[in-house]
């Protein structure tokens, strides 16, 4: 069985996400955004999850696993 493990954005991968549009996609503010792109640990909330995944998407396209998996 497979563990899903977080791997947290590089600053190089941030810096590929415009996080003004997820911000507006997600009805939250961008420091909200940029808050979520920068930690450490694996998110908790669904909004932060969904905001994650769309990141990993646009920054990792192969990575297949999303946070709101389970």
């Amino acid at each position: 069985m497979y563990t899903n493990i977080f791997i947290p954005l590089t600053s190089e991968d941030i810096k590929k996400v415009n996080a003004s549009k997820l911000a507006t996609k997600y009805g939250v503010s961008n420091s909200y955004v940029s808050r979520v792109l920068k930690t450490k640990k694996a998110p908790t909330s669904d909004k932060a999850k969904k905001i994650m995944d769309d990141a990993i998407a646009i920054t990792k396209p192969y990575i297949k696993k999303s946070y709101t998996e389970e």
